[in-house]
């Protein structure tokens, strides 16, 4: 049998050596190929994931610059600029408006809201801009809506300083308050005005009332005559209260009226009377302890005793 020189020996082990490499590159490379071809989805929701992040990172990298942009456009010198303006609008403006109350009434209310809206847009600035005083200012101006609102509904609307207008009628058989039920009261027995037709309608008052007036349905009307004086014209912009075809005739200061109507046409004239007295007579206290139970005073021609009669001259 022959010998295997020492040589030949160490190239076999050399080739075994490489051998077994080759072998154990193998089953790594098989392992990997397993180790994919079992985990597919793990390895896409990594990615997916990964994804994610980066355009997470991306937003709010571009919000922290955005930030810094309104920062760097809200210095505190702006700031104080915006309330300065705010405070001489506030001054310029609101004396006009808490005015309007005063002239108008509560008219004038949804007129007062709009103008305090519009100065209130002159500090929008600082309510935009990111600030560390913007929840501050939110707070506040939440706080005080709600504040006025609560006031508005558990505050009384009439005070003795400011009462409501509230007249008393007697008129005809029955007695009127303005916005409040009568209270039962004693009729007054009192005599209505009357008028004599002829061509000159003489108008007066049987109780001594200090203002008698006539109204009539003539839409032929050519002239008319109060105690033998013409009445000027009615101005351009005049604007009659009464419906087309009637006319009004009122005397103050006198208990009779001398009335002279001329007319194109011919016929009856349908006509209502009346004659009105200033005050109240004693029986009247109890709707006068009622309107001061409801803190209502007299206004415009104030209280008063009205009676009519329908005439056909």
């Amino acid at each position: 049998m022959g010998r295997t020189t020492g040589s030949d020996g160490r190239r076999d082990v050399a080739d075994r050596m490489r051998d077994c490499d080759r072998l154990r590159n193998m089953a790594a490379s098989a392992c990997r190929i397993r180790r994919t071809l079992h985990r597919p989805r793990a390895l896409l929701d990594r990615d997916e994931h990964r994804a994610r992040a980066r355009v997470t990172r991306r937003r709010v990298s571009r919000a922290d610059s955005g930030r810094r942009v309104c920062d760097l456009h809200a210095p505190p010198s702006g700031r104080a600029s915006v309330i300065l303006t705010s405070l001489i609008t506030a001054i310029l403006w609101f004396p006009v408006v808490a005015a309007l109350y005063d002239l108008v009434g509560r008219v004038a209310l949804p007129v007062i809201a709009g103008a305090v809206a519009i100065v209130c847009t002159t500090f929008t600035p600082l309510i935009s801009v990111r600030a560390p005083s913007h929840r501050a200012l939110v707070a506040a101006m939440a706080t005080t809506a709600v504040a006025c609102i609560l006031m508005q509904l558990l505050i009384a609307p009439y005070t003795p300083e400011w009462p409501k207008r509230m007249n008393i009628q007697f008129v005809d058989d029955h007695w009127e308050i303005d916005d409040l039920a009568a209270p039962p009261a004693p009729k007054l027995m009192l005599d209505a005005p009357q008028c004599d037709a002829a061509a000159v309608i003489r108008c007066r008052s049987l109780r001594g009332a200090t203002r008698i007036a006539l109204s009539f349905y003539a839409p032929d009307l050519v002239s008319l005559r109060v105690n033998g004086v013409a009445p000027p014209p009615n101005p351009p912009k005049f604007r009659s209260r009464l419906a087309p075809g009637w006319h009004l005739v009122s005397v103050r200061g006198a208990s009779e009226a001398e009335i002279e109507i001329v007319r194109s046409h011919g016929g009856p004239l349908n006509a209502e009377v009346r004659d009105r007295s200033n005050g109240l007579p004693p029986e009247a206290a109890p709707l006068i302890r009622a309107r001061a139970a409801a803190v209502g005073v007299p206004s415009h021609d104030g209280d008063a005793v009205v009676m009519r009669r329908k005439v056909r001259l």
